[in-house]
């Protein structure tokens, strides 16, 4: 695990500090301790380790995959929500940590949860394997249904532009976006990108994209702006700066 400084990479700890060296998400929590989650999707169950979650608080890592009575597994996804509280996604579906304990919010194991995010007011909503939902606990309701985008059903990535237009990524790679208040409620983007690896948006509304061979922008021309190169890029976020950052295989770096 590494943490970036004005002077560049830093390393936390190696991974002989964590439960596991497959780390798949990170999250901090409101008092700065640091969340890395465990988990190993598309494993097959008898294959999959089950390490957890490990924190570092600041001087020592522990780890753990059951708490409070709640068990944490595998854990997929870790988000914070605008509450402060941690969302975590494992493969026995959703749990929550209020800043003291774990609970079961709900399963959402048969939806098999691909990314979270709240908007403005704040709804959560939840992209998964089986279309994208607006979820209330304990209700959801599906916005949109796999067959109603057939073949694209697969929804990930969520991202929110400055105008509250939601958009995210198919199981085709390539980008649709959401907005209630739009005549046509679904629209697919003109990019008809089929290699993109990740999208944010930025707070002028500039849609950015980790594609295979490059970190791009999308201009009002209709059409790819390719600003640095990267081999398979698989991760693209904007900080509080405005910087760009994003990864491909042996890169990572901001614009």
């Amino acid at each position: 695990v590494y943490t970036h400084a004005d002077t560049g990479w830093v390393d936390i700890k190696n991974n002989l500090d964590l439960a596991s060296d497959t780390v798949t998400c990170i999250v901090y929590t409101e008092d700065g301790k640091l969340m890395c989650g465990h988990g190993l999707r598309e494993t097959p169950v008898a294959d999959r380790p089950d390490y957890g979650i490990s924190v570092w608080d600041g001087s020592t890592w522990y780890n753990f995959n059951k708490a409070d009575n709640t068990f944490l597994y595998n854990v997929y996804l870790l988000r914070r929500s605008p509450y402060d509280e941690i969302f975590a996604h494992t493969d026995h579906g959703l749990k929550i940590f209020d800043g003291k304990k774990w609970a079961e919010v709900d399963t959402l194991e048969a939806l098999d949860v691909a990314d979270i995010i709240w908007d403005e007011r704040p709804i959560m909503w939840v992209a998964t394997y089986n279309g994208l939902l607006e979820y209330n606990y304990p209700y959801f309701e599906f916005k949109v249904h796999p067959y109603e985008l057939n073949p694209r059903k697969v929804f990930y990535n969520l991202t929110y532009d400055p105008d509250g237009i939601l958009y995210m990524q198919t199981n085709f790679g390539s980008i649709v976006s959401y907005y209630e208040d739009r005549d046509e409620i679904w629209q697919i983007h003109p990019s008809n990108s089929i290699n993109s690896g990740d999208i944010a948006v930025d707070s002028d509304g500039i849609l950015w994209c980790a594609r295979l061979n490059f970190l791009s922008w999308w201009d009002y021309f209709g059409e790819w702006v390719n600003v640095a190169k990267l081999d398979g890029g698989r991760l693209v976020e904007i900080d509080e700066q405005g910087r760009i950052w994003a990864s491909g295989f042996n890169t990572t770096g901001y614009y």
